[in-house]
């Protein structure tokens, strides 16, 4: 376990990692889904440059790094994580 690096606020870790958008027909997001298409791209993306979203008993935070475990979603940022830090980004609701 590393250092914790909490960041309260999503709109800060937007800034500072960069997300890619989710391009489809329908709308434009920041979050990939858990399966099909979307689930493949984050497969196949560098795992420092994946987070997932993930459901815990204080509420939904986002994490650093591909877990399956209380997932809702996965983004994929430009900038990558670093290894010895273990982030925690409270997330919002409207991605």
């Amino acid at each position: 376990m590393g250092f914790l690096l909490k960041i309260a606020d999503m709109d800060r870790w937007i800034e500072m990692y960069e997300p890619v958008n989710v391009h489809d027909d329908e709308h434009e997001s920041i979050m990939f889904e858990t399966f099909g298409a979307d689930l493949d791209r984050i497969k196949a993306t560098p795992v420092h440059n994946v987070w997932t979203w993930v459901d815990t008993d204080d509420g939904s935070v986002i994490i650093e790094g591909y877990h399956i475990v209380d997932r809702i979603g996965y983004f994929i940022t430009k900038v990558p994580w670093v290894d010895g830090l273990d982030y925690e980004v409270r997330a919002q609701t409207n991605v």
